[in-house]
Order: C-alpha cells, then structure tokens, then sequence
C-alpha cells in the first residue's frame, strides 16, 4: 500500500493584518506499508429435490481480528494500530441459506436469506472508549445485517436471463465523540494515572435500507 499526502493553507491577511491573499502548500510525499486482509473460511452444503428444486446452505467466517498494518522498514511503527484491531474488532460469521425451484423447464424462481454478525466487539458498542483520527469525532459502529433476495431466472438454447431483487437491512450506533473514561494513563509515565472527567455521549440508534434491483444476461459458448 502506498499513501500520498500533501497540505496547503489559503490566507486573506498577511502576519500586520492587512489584506493579501496567499497560499502556502507542502512538498508532497508518500507513505509505503504492507496491510494483511483477514483470511476467510467457507463451508457449503445442498440438497437436490429431484429434477426441480435445491436447497443450499453455506457458513463463511471471516478473521476480521486478524488484519493487520506492517512496515518492513520498522519494528513498531503499526504497533498501536494492530493492538486496537486484535481488542476491538471481531471475527464475522455469515449465513446464507438459499432456495431455487424449477417451475417450468425455462423458468426457475429464488429465494434467499443471509445473516453477518458485527465486526465489532459488543463492549465498545456499548460505549467504551474508541479512538479517531483527524478531527472528525463522529463515528458508526455497525451491529448485524440481514439481506433478503428474491429471483426469477430464464433460459432458453444457449441465452439465459435473470432478475434479482435484494434488501439489505442493517442497525448501527452513532456516536457523536468517543466516550470517556474516568482516568486515563499518564503518557510520561505508564505506570501512573491522571484523574480525568468521565463523559458518555448520547448513543443514537441508526437503521439503513438498502434496496437493489439486478438483470443478468449471459450467454453460454
């Protein structure tokens, strides 16, 4: 992975107060580091109803706590980074469980259902403190999502066509800044803690609705 970067500042007074436009900017640079994807496991079974109909089930896990930042040039540069990932991210299991039915010789309809548990762990959905760059403090912290789909296909000699319909439902807490604890560890000494302000902010309930509407045509050679 490479990251490039560059800032610049546009001012409309010089440093005596008087009027002048300018604009500053930095030399612009770059940022090399290697980032490991979770691996994934999927297991799959169906069962064929005679000529007409089958019915499939498959499990996929995902080791989400497993991705992680490196860089070769340095020991500890993403120290803190894969510290956070192994305590706040979760692995995700996904269900999905399908149907197809033939109807006719040509016509085959679907149906289909798919559950994703969080990749976030349930402590710090329920308020524990998370950190944030930049200085965006708001932030989301997704909880399961459901997809339900629905299809009809057709085929005749060697063109096929299909229609699906799918719609994703998800629930997900906002957080307007990330809640704080009521000491924090003095950065000049570990070993020690300094008093701090216990704040919680207001947890707000989010639901999305995703709906999606796909046509496949294909041709089999």
């Amino acid at each position: 992975m490479t990251d490039s970067y560059v800032a610049s500042v546009k001012y409309d007074f010089n440093e005596s107060g008087t009027p002048h436009e300018g604009l500053k900017e930095t030399p612009s640079g770059s940022y090399d580091y290697e980032f490991q994807s979770p691996w994934r496991m999927i297991a799959s079974a169906a069962y064929v109803f005679g000529q007409n109909g089958i019915l499939s089930f498959d499990y996929e896990y995902t080791s989400s706590n497993n991705m992680s930042f490196d860089d070769p040039y340095s020991v500890d540069a993403f120290y803190k980074t894969n510290q956070e990932i192994t305590e706040m991210v979760s692995p995700m299991h996904t269900f999905k469980i399908g149907g197809e039915f033939r109807i006719t010789p040509q016509i085959s309809a679907r149906l289909g259902y798919a559950y994703q548990t969080s990749p976030v762990k349930s402590e710090y959905r329920s308020g524990r403190e998370i950190p944030t760059a930049g200085t965006l403090t708001m932030f989301t912290l997704d909880r399961e999502t459901n997809y339900f789909t629905v299809g009809l296909g057709y085929r005749f000699s060697n063109v096929y066509v299909d229609m699906a319909y799918m719609h994703r439902y998800r629930r997900s807490e906002l957080f307007p800044f990330s809640p704080l604890p009521a000491a924090v560890d003095n950065p000049y000494n570990p070993d020690q803690t300094e008093p701090s302000l216990a704040i919680s902010p207001q947890i707000s309930s989010l639901t999305d609705h995703n709906n999606s509407f796909v046509l496949t045509l294909g041709v089999k050679f």
